[in-house]
């Protein structure tokens, strides 16, 4: 049990800022992947290696009220793409890419400002939780993935799912298999347009996790009863 809860701890802060790992794996995966003898691999790790090394020294710092999508727009975003992918996320994420591509690069940074506050007001010491039970069955990529899966599904169910993680007892995870999220095509188009990384936000007021009073790895399968009996116990 303490495996399964121990991604985080009951006041873990999970790694969802850092979009810097996320891109180096986008960016890796964009240099070599597709090469076809291990010669060519070596030869454009060493590039990316150059231009990472670039990109991280260069890479600019800005205050998240400077550019930051209007909450409203940023939901109606969202769910006018959810409606068309039918729920599923990887699809979700595919559309959501379709409108990055036409956005200027101030506009992906408004995004991810607005993306970056809901991480913060979303994220909660149950949520962290759950995710551990969830996460047991459920192939999320990590905790980061599973939190945009959550404002996926529009404003109303984040807020409830936050609040009260039992609720996805019954949700639907269409399309989290491969499902990179929502940060990573984000990311990727930032950096074909700027040839640089999302700027480090660098004013932003983290304040505390959520608490779940002496919550611990012993209480959890009581205090969500039922996610833990359909993705723990009915696997066993």
């Amino acid at each position: 049990m303490e495996k399964i809860f121990n991604f985080f701890g009951p006041q873990g802060t999970p790694a969802i800022l850092g979009l810097l790992a996320a891109l180096v794996v986008l960016l890796i995966r964009a240099l070599i992947s597709k090469k076809e003898n291990k010669q060519s691999d070596q030869i454009f790790k060493g590039l990316f290696q150059k231009e990472l090394k670039k990109a991280i020294t260069t890479r600019e710092s800005i205050k998240v009220n400077d550019f930051l999508m209007v909450e409203a727009d940023f939901w109606k975003l969202i769910d006018k793409t959810r409606l068309k992918s039918k729920n599923n996320f990887k699809n979700h994420c595919g559309l959501l890419n379709d409108y990055f591509s036409e956005m200027e690069s101030t506009e992906l940074l408004a995004f991810n400002g607005r993306l970056f506050k809901l991480f913060y007001k979303l994220n909660t010491n149950k949520l962290q939780a759950a995710f551990s039970i969830i996460n047991y069955s459920v192939p999320f990529e990590n905790y980061q993935v599973f939190l945009e899966w959550v404002i996926s599904k529009g404003e109303v169910l984040a807020n409830n799912y936050s609040d009260n993680p039992e609720l996805m007892v019954n949700a639907d995870f269409s399309g989290i298999e491969q499902a990179l999220g929502i940060s990573q095509y984000l990311g990727e188009l930032y950096y074909a347009k700027t040839s640089k990384l999302l700027p480090e936000i660098e004013d932003f007021d983290e304040g505390p996790v959520q608490n779940i009073e002496d919550l611990s790895p012993k209480m959890i399968p009581d205090y969500f009863p039922k996610l833990w009996e359909k993705f723990i116990t009915d696997l066993q």
